[in-house]
C-alpha cells in the first residue's frame, strides 16, 4: 500500500518522492506552491502572478540583445495567460516596462524577431505602417542561400510557377534523374 499525500486533508496516495499525490505535485511544477483547496478531490487551478511567470520565460541579456520568449507561441508570437485571457508576450512586455500601448496602434518589432519580448526592440505604430514594414522587409532575396545572385544569367523560373531556381546551384547538385515507372505486367 501506497503512503497517503502529506498536504493536508488530501486522501489520494502519494506517487512521487516529495509524499504528494499527482495533483499536488502537478501544482507544485506549475506554479512552485502546493497550496490547500476548500474543494476535495478537485483542487483549483491556481497560476502564480503573471509577471512572475512572464520573467520565468525568458532570459534578459543586454539591451541591445533580442530576449528570446521559451514558452508558447502563436504563429512565431510569445504568448501567456493573463487574467484568463491569452495574451501576446511582447505586448505584455511592452505594457509593463514601458507603459500602456496607445489605442488603435499595434507594437511594430524593430529587431524583425517575432519571440523576442525586449522592450527597446519595440516601437507602437499605425496598423498602415506596421503592414507597411512588414511588406518592405518580405522583398524578395538578391541572393540563393549559398550566395549565388539572383541575375537574369543564374536565374531560372520552374514551370509549375512555384518559385525560381539558381541556376549555380542546379549545376552542383547535378541533374535530377527521371521518376521510374513501373509498369506491372499481368
Amino acid at each position: 500500500m501506497r503512503p497517503q499525500c502529506t498536504v493536508p486533508d488530501c486522501e489520494r496516495p502519494s506517487e512521487s518522492n516529495r509524499g504528494w499525490c499527482k495533483s499536488h505535485y502537478n501544482r507544485w511544477a506549475r506554479t512552485g506552491d502546493v497550496g490547500t483547496s476548500v474543494f476535495r478531490n478537485h483542487p483549483p487551478f491556481i497560476l502564480a502572478p503573471a509577471v512572475t511567470r512572464f520573467v520565468r520565460m525568458f532570459d534578459a541579456g543586454e539591451p541591445s540583445e533580442c530576449w528570446v520568449w521559451r514558452g508558447a507561441k502563436v504563429m512565431g508570437y510569445g504568448c501567456l495567460r493573463v487574467d484568463g485571457k491569452v495574451t501576446l508576450a511582447h505586448r505584455f512586455s511592452y505594457e509593463l516596462f514601458i507603459g500602456p500601448i496607445p489605442a488603435g496602434l499595434h507594437i511594430d518589432h524593430l529587431c524583425v524577431n517575432p519571440p523576442c519580448v525586449n522592450p527597446t526592440h519595440m516601437e507602437p505604430v499605425t496598423a498602415a505602417e506596421n503592414t507597411r514594414r512588414a511588406a518592405e522587409r518580405a522583398r524578395p532575396a538578391t541572393h540563393c542561400k549559398r550566395g549565388h545572385p539572383f541575375d537574369e544569367a543564374n536565374t531560372h523560373y520552374r514551370t509549375d510557377h512555384r518559385g525560381r531556381v539558381c541556376r549555380a546551384c542546379d549545376r552542383i547538385r547535378g541533374p535530377l534523374k527521371p521518376k521510374r515507372i513501373r509498369i506491372r505486367s499481368r
